[in-house]
């Protein structure tokens, strides 16, 4: 994990990688839970026949769900000292590249852009790509919004 050991410091971050998060595999059971409390029960993330008719070798993990990750996936990677709260303020986009099959292990890399001071606070602009081991396309991209309160 990066520790960044002050907001002072973001600056000079900007276009820099923040950290890289822990790999993470992505379980069926994992899908199989956000799938019942999304409401989202579509085949090609639940049933191996469906995901097979549609193209995929297994089911596979639904969008949101990856993108669900990003925060904790972020809090592996890098940490400012001297905040009281980091809150999640948004996304300015988001594009599902690559689809992530069940089993499959993912991790992500974080890159500050750009940093807005904010009265609550610093607002971190960050661009956060979910990589899926031993494939070349990510499954994510996404820049992600968070509000850092002192």
């Amino acid at each position: 994990m990066n520790i960044i050991e002050s907001v002072d410091l973001l600056p000079d971050y900007r276009g820099k990688l923040l950290g890289t998060s822990e790999k993470q595999s992505i379980e069926q059971s994992q899908i199989t839970a956000f799938a019942k409390v999304t409401a989202d029960l579509q085949g090609i993330h639940l049933n191996a026949d469906d995901a097979r008719a549609a193209g995929f070798d297994k089911p596979i993990a639904h969008g949101y769900l990856l993108l669900s990750l990003l925060p904790s996936l972020a809090q592996q990677a890098y940490s400012v000292k001297g905040v009281s709260s980091k809150i999640n303020y948004g996304l300015d986009h988001c594009r599902f590249i690559s689809p992530v099959m069940a089993g499959a292990t993912v991790q992500a890399q974080f890159t500050l852009h750009d940093i807005i001071t904010k009265p609550q606070g610093i607002q971190l602009i960050v661009d956060a790509v979910l990589n899926i081991h031993q494939q070349s396309k990510p499954a994510l991209v996404a820049r992600t919004l968070a509000l850092l309160i002192p």
